[in-house]
C-alpha cells in the first residue's frame, strides 16, 4: 500500500521539474514563492465566497458561487503541485488535478451560459434608483399612516382593555364550561368504550330494525360474526337478507310475533337460523318497540342469544326422560305382575313406541340354540312374525357367541353393514332393512334377544336408544328370573306349608314342654332353697349365741359351709336349666371392679396358701374402678375359672391378668387409674395408691363401651387335646376332674354362656404337663363413683341404739321355720315381730298393727305375696309401709316382676343376716349397736392391713374427693370431732383401716395430726 502511495506522489521513473531550471536557487525560489502566494490567494477567495454564501442565503445564483469557489480551489491546488514537482516527478498526480480543474472549469462555463439570460435581466443602477425613490415615497406615506394608526391604536387600546376585561370574564366562564364539557366527554368516551366492549364480548347480539315493511336491520353488534359467521355490515348494508336465513318452518313464528309488536310493545320468539357453515342454530330474540318523545313508534331494538346448546340439552333430557319413563314403566310392571308373557308383551309395545320402529320382538332360544319369536309389537302394514320358529345355521354359527358375550349389534342398513349373505337373506325374509339387537342374559347364560326391526326404510340408531335397550334387557332379565323363581316358589310353598303345619305342631309341643319346664324350675327352686333357708338361717342364729363353746362353733361352721356348697350346686343346676330354657338375662348395675377383684383374691388366698401356690393378680394401669355390668355373673365366671385353676394345680402359681382395651381413646389428660398389682398367697397385697376417687375424675369421660380382657393362667397338669371338646359340655369332666372327685361339670358351661351374653367368648390354650390358660373378653360400660353404692364394713349387730322408736316388723311366710329364723334374728335386738301365714292374714295384721316393714314371701296359699302387696300399696297408708319380697326363686330376672307388683326391695332365700340387717337399716333409717370386738378382729385381719403408717393413710386419703378433703381439713381446724366422725362414715369399705386411724385420732382429740394428713392428701391430689 505504501509503495502505491509512493509511486503516486514520488515516482522515480521521471525527472523532477527542478532539473529544467538547472536547480538555480533564485529561479527555483522565484517559482516556489510565486506559486505559493498564488495558491494562498486562490484559497482565500473561495473562503470569502463560502462565508458570503453562509451569511446571505437570500442572494440568487448561490450555485454558481459554489462552482467558482471549487474552480479557484483547484487552480490553487495546481500551483501547489507545481511546487511539489520541482523535487518530485508526480506528473500523473499533477495531470489528474489539471484534468479535474478542466472539468470543473468547463462545467462552470456551461452553467454560466444557462444563467446568462438571468444575469442580463437584472435591473440597472438607474432602474434601481427609480425603484428606491418610489420606495422612499411609500415609506413616507406609510409613516404618516403609521402615525394615524398609532393614534387610532391608542384609542383602540383603551377600548381593547375594556373589551379584554369583558372577554376575560367570558373566557373564565367558557373555560369552566369547557372543563365540564371535557369531563362529560371523558365520561361519554368511557361509557362508549364500555358499551363497545360489552357489545363485542357479550354472547347476546344487539340489533335494531325499521318498523314496518321487511323490518330491515339498521344496526347489529359485531359479535354477530361469532354467532352466525357473517359480518355485521352484511346485514346493515342490505347485502344479506336475514329473512332468507330463517328456517322455513320458523318464518311464520317471526311474522306472527312482529305483527303483534305495536300492540304488545315487547315480543320474544325462538327460531332456527342458518349459520354460514351450513348448520342451523337455535336463536332466542327479544324485541322492544321504541317511541319518541311524542309517543310515536320509531324503531325496534332487541337482542338475540344462541340457545342451540340449551335446545340440544333439552332434546337429550327429553330423550333421557322418555328412556327413564320406559324403564320405570317396565320396572313397575315387573313389580306388579309375575306373569312373564304379560311383562314381555308390555315391554315390546313400550319399546316400539319409544324407538318409533316398525316391529319389536323378543326372540327366545331353545336348548339347541334354535328359537322362536316369543312376543312382538308391530305397526299396521308390517308382516307379523310372532310364533315363528327360526333355526338358521348361519345365525347360530356367526352370532350366538357374540351375544353370549353381551355385545349389542346395531345395523343401520343390512345391505351396507358388511354382514354375511346368508344373514341378509334371513333378515330379508321378514322385510327387515335395519335392526337393533340386545342380548337378554341371566348371569352368564343367554336367554334370548330383544330386537327392534325397521322394515320400511333404513334407520340410524343413536347411542341413547342403544343404552335404553341395554337397560331394558337387564330389567327383562330380572323379570324372567323373578317369574322363574315365582314358579319354583309356588311349588316350594306348597311343600313348605305341609312342613310348617308339622313344625307348628312341634312348636306347640315344645312350648308346652318349656312352660312345664319353667314351672318345674320355679317349683324346684322354691322346694330346694326353702329348707336351705332354715338350715343356713338357724346356723346364723346359733353363731350369734356367745354361750356356745368352740367345738359347737366349729360344728356350726361345718354346717354353714356344707349348706353353702349345697346352695352353690343347686344354683349351678338351676342356672344351667335357665340357660337351656332361654330364661337367662343380664342384670346390670354399677359396681367397683377393683373391689370385686380384691374380694376374690382374699377369697382364694388362704386356699392357695394351703396348697403352697403363688396367687398373682396382675391388673393393668389403665383398668377402670367403676364399671356398669352384671357384677354377679362376672364374679361367678372368675370364681369358676380361678377356683378350677387352684383346684387342679399342685405346684407353681395361678395368675389372673386383666387388661383394658377401650374402643374410644380417653382424653390425654386422664390420670392413670391403677398401677399394676402383684399379690401372692405368702405376702398379701403390694399395691400403689389406687385412684378410686381420682381428683381429675377420669371416669367422667365415658367411651361408648369398655373392652376388658381377663386371662387365668396356671401351671397345672394341662388339658389333653382330645379332652378340649368336653370342657364346655354340661356335666362332662376331664380326667383331672374325675380324679379330684369335685365339681358338677357345670361351672365352665355356665361361665361360657355368661361370657357370651357379655359380648365375648372363652378361649382355652393348654400344654399337657405345663399348664392351661383361659382367657375371655367382655364389654362393660364406664360408671361414675357416685353411681356405686359404698358398702360399710361388716360388724356384728347386737342391738338397737337407744332413743329410737319401737320398730314393728311383720314376717309373712307359709313356712313357720322361715318366720322363726327372722324372729330369732330380730327379736333379741329389740324389734317387735309378728307373723302371718298367707297374704290375707298379712293384710289383716297390717290393718290392725301398721308395721313399719313387712318381709313378704311371694308364693303362699290362700293369697300370694303379689296380690297382698298390691292391695296394701293401693291404700294411702300402705305407701308408707316398706315391703321387702322374700323368694326362694333362683331367677334374678323375677326381681322386675316383684318390684312391678309394688315391693320396695328384694331378698332371696336363703339369706345372710348381714343383708337382712342392712336392708332394715336402709329403709327404716335406724341405728344399730355393734360388737366392738368385731372391729378389733377386723383390724387384725389381713384384708384390712392395707395401711400401717400415716404415709399409707395419706395415700388413701388422696383418693377421696377434693370436697371431702376440704371438709375434714376445716372440721379439724374447728376441733369439730362429731363432724369428723360423720365424714369418716362416708369413706368406702376399702379404706376401713384408714377410717379406724382417723377415728382414733378424732377421739383422742389429735386434730393437728388430722390436719397434717389432710394437707398431705390435698398436696398429692394437686400433683
Amino acid at each position: 500500500m505504501w509503495e502505491i502511495v509512493k509511486n503516486i506522489f514520488s515516482p522515480t521513473q521521471y525527472m523532477p521539474h527542478g532539473h529544467c531550471y538547472l536547480w538555480q536557487t533564485p529561479l527555483v525560489w522565484l517559482h516556489v514563492t510565486g506559486d505559493f502566494l498564488i495558491a494562498m490567494a486562490y484559497y482565500s477567495i473561495p473562503a470569502m465566497l463560502i462565508y458570503f454564501i453562509f451569511k446571505r442565503h437570500d442572494i440568487p445564483f448561490l450555485g454558481i458561487f459554489g462552482l467558482f469557489g471549487a474552480f479557484i480551489i483547484l487552480c490553487g491546488t495546481g500551483h501547489l503541485l507545481d511546487i511539489w514537482t520541482l523535487w518530485h516527478s508526480a506528473y500523473w498526480l499533477s495531470g489528474i488535478e489539471k484534468g479535474i480543474t478542466a472539468l470543473v472549469s468547463c462545467y462552470t462555463a456551461g452553467s454560466m451560459v444557462t444563467l446568462l439570460p438571468q444575469f442580463l435581466s437584472l435591473k440597472s443602477p438607474q432602474e434601481l434608483e427609480e425603484i428606491n425613490i418610489k420606495l422612499q415615497r411609500e415609506i413616507a406615506v406609510r409613516e404618516n399612516a403609521e402615525l394615524a394608526l398609532r393614534c387610532a391604536y391608542e384609542d383602540l387600546e383603551l377600548k381593547v382593555q375594556e373589551r379584554t376585561a369583558q372577554l376575560t370574564e367570558t373566557n373564565t366562564s367558557l373555560e369552566t364550561e369547557a372543563c365540564e364539557r371535557q369531563q362529560a366527554e371523558l365520561k361519554l368516551r368511557s361509557v362508549t368504550e364500555r358499551l363497545q366492549y360489552l357489545l363485542a364480548t357479550t354472547p347476546a347480539v344487539i340489533f335494531s330494525c325499521k318498523l314496518g315493511g321487511d323490518y330491515d336491520v339498521t344496526f347489529v353488534s359485531e359479535n354477530i360474526f361469532s354467532m352466525m359467521g357473517y359480518e355485521a355490515r352484511q346485514f346493515v348494508d342490505g347485502s344479506l337478507d336475514w329473512h332468507s336465513l330463517v328456517h322455513p318452518e320458523d318464518r311464520e313464528i317471526i311474522d306472527t310475533s312482529f305483527a303483534q309488536i305495536l300492540e304488545k310493545e315487547l315480543i320474544s320468539y325462538e327460531y332456527r337460523e342458518l349459520h354460514k357453515d351450513g348448520s342451523y342454530r337455535w336463536i332466542h330474540d327479544e324485541v322492544k318497540l321504541v317511541k319518541d318523545a311524542a309517543g310515536i313508534p320509531v324503531e325496534c331494538v332487541g337482542y338475540g342469544v344462541d340457545i342451540t346448546d340449551r335446545k340440544q340439552a333439552e332434546a337429550a333430557l327429553l330423550q333421557q326422560l322418555k328412556r327413564e319413563r320406559l324403564v320405570n314403566s317396565i320396572q313397575e310392571r315387573i313389580r306388579s305382575s309375575l306373569n312373564l308373557e304379560e311383562v314381555l308383551t308390555m315391554a315390546v309395545e313400550e319399546v316400539r313406541q319409544f324407538l318409533s320402529t316398525d316391529r319389536t320382538v323378543i326372540y327366545r332360544f331353545n336348548r339347541d340354540w334354535s328359537g322362536f319369536i316369543a312376543v312382538e309389537s308391530v305397526v299396521a302394514g308390517v308382516m307379523p312374525i310372532k310364533g315363528t320358529d327360526i333355526n338358521d345355521p348361519c345365525f347360530r354359527e356367526s352370532y350366538i357367541s357374540v351375544y353370549q358375550q353381551g355385545r349389542v349389534r346395531a345395523v343401520d342398513d343390512i345391505y351396507t353393514a358388511g354382514i354375511s349373505e346368508c344373514h341378509i337373506n334371513l333378515l330379508a325374509q321378514f322385510e327387515i332393512k335395519a335392526n337393533l339387537v340386545v342380548p337378554i342374559l341371566q348371569g352368564e347364560n343367554l336367554w334370548g334377544l330383544l330386537i327392534a326391526h325397521h322394515c320400511r326404510s333404513q334407520k340410524q340408531w343413536n347411542s341413547s336408544e342403544i343404552e335404553s335397550l341395554k337397560q331394558i334387557s337387564v330389567q327383562l332379565a330380572i323379570a324372567i328370573q323373578q317369574c322363574t323363581l315365582f314358579e319354583q316358589a309356588k311349588t316350594e310353598i306348597a311343600d313348605r306349608k305341609l312342613a310348617e303345619a308339622a313344625l307348628q305342631k312341634a312348636v306347640r309341643v315344645a312350648d308346652a314342654a318349656n312352660v312345664a319346664k319353667s314351672e318345674f324350675l320355679s317349683s324346684m327352686s322354691h322346694e330346694l332353697r326353702t329348707p336351705l333357708n332354715a338350715i343356713l338361717g338357724f346356723s346364723q342364729v346359733m353363731v350369734r349365741d356367745s354361750s356356745l363353746n368352740n367345738e359347737h362353733q366349729q360344728h356350726l361352721g361345718i354346717i354353714n359351709r356344707a349348706g353353702e356348697h349345697l346352695l352353690s350346686l343347686i344354683n349351678d343346676i338351676l342356672e344351667m336349666s335357665k340357660i337351656e330354657a332361654g330364661r337367662i338375662q343380664l342384670n346390670e348395675s354399677s359396681f367397683n371392679l377393683i373391689r370385686l377383684l380384691e374380694t376374690l383374691e382374699e377369697m382364694f388366698r388362704l386356699k392357695a396358701k394351703s396348697k403352697r401356690l403363688q396367687l398373682n393378680f396382675e391388673i393393668a394401669q389403665n383398668a377402670p374402678y367403676f364399671v356398669n355390668g352384671d357384677e354377679g355373673k362376672l364374679r361367678q365366671i372368675l370364681i369358676n375359672l380361678v377356683g378350677n385353676a387352684i383346684k387342679f394345680t399342685e405346684t407353681g402359681s395361678v395368675t389372673l391378668r386383666m387388661k383394658n382395651k377401650v374402643e374410644e381413646n380417653l382424653a390425654t389428660e386422664n390420670v392413670e387409674l391403677k398401677s399394676t398389682q402383684i399379690k401372692t398367697a405368702d405376702r398379701g397385697y403390694e399395691k400403689s395408691a389406687p385412684a378410686m376417687f381420682d381428683c381429675a375424675n377420669a371416669n367422667s369421660i365415658r367411651p361408648v363401651s369398655l373392652h376388658l380382657q381377663f386371662e387365668i393362667q396356671d401351671t397345672g397338669p394341662g388339658i389333653a387335646a382330645e379332652e378340649m371338646n368336653k370342657l364346655f359340655i354340661p356335666f362332662e369332666q376331664t380326667k383331672a376332674g374325675y380324679k379330684s372327685e369335685q365339681g358338677s361339670g357345670l361351672g365352665l358351661p355356665i361361665s361360657r354362656k355368661f361370657v357370651q351374653m357379655m359380648g365375648g367368648d372363652i378361649v382355652v390354650s393348654s400344654t399337657p404337663d405345663f399348664g392351661s390358660t383361659f382367657s375371655f373378653d367382655i364389654q362393660l360400660g364406664l360408671a361414675d363413683a357416685t353411681e356405686v353404692q359404698m358398702l360399710k364394713p361388716h360388724k356384728k349387730v347386737i342391738g338397737l341404739a337407744p332413743d329410737q322408736p319401737e320398730y314393728r316388723i311383720l314376717v309373712v311366710d307359709d313356712r313357720a321355720d322361715n318366720c322363726l329364723v327372722i324372729d330369732r334374728l330380730l327379736s333379741p335386738l329389740g324389734f317387735l315381730v309378728r307373723e302371718a301365714k298367707n297374704g290375707q292374714e298379712a293384710i289383716n295384721v297390717w290393718e290392725d298393727w301398721q308395721p313399719h316393714l313387712i318381709w313378704m314371701d311371694m308364693q303362699m296359699p290362700v293369697m300370694n305375696g303379689y296380690e297382698a302387696t298390691r292391695q296394701i300399696k293401693s291404700h294411702p297408708l300402705g305407701k308408707e309401709t316398706v315391703i321387702v319380697a322374700l323368694t326362694a326363686s333362683a331367677f334374678e330376672e323375677e326381681r322386675k316382676t316383684i318390684l312391678a307388683a309394688g315391693c320396695d326391695d328384694f331378698m332371696r332365700k336363703p339369706f345372710e343376716a348381714k343383708i337382712l340387717f342392712a336392708i332394715i337399716e336402709k329403709y327404716l333409717e335406724l341405728r344399730y349397736i355393734y360388737d366392738e370386738s368385731v372391729d378389733k378382729n377386723l383390724e387384725d385381719e389381713s384384708e384390712l392391713s392395707g395401711v400401717s403408717s400415716n404415709e399409707s393413710v395419706g395415700l388413701q386419703l388422696a383418693q377421696m374427693p377434693s370436697e371431702w378433703l376440704d371438709n375434714i381439713h376445716d372440721a379439724a381446724h374447728e376441733c369439730y370431732d362429731d363432724k369428723i366422725l360423720r365424714l369418716i362414715e362416708a369413706m368406702p369399705v376399702e379404706f376401713v383401716a384408714s377410717a379406724k386411724v382417723l377415728t382414733d385420732l378424732a377421739r383422742d382429740f389429735l386434730f393437728d395430726d388430722i390436719i397434717e394428713l389432710a394437707k398431705s392428701a390435698i398436696k398429692a391430689c394437686d400433683s
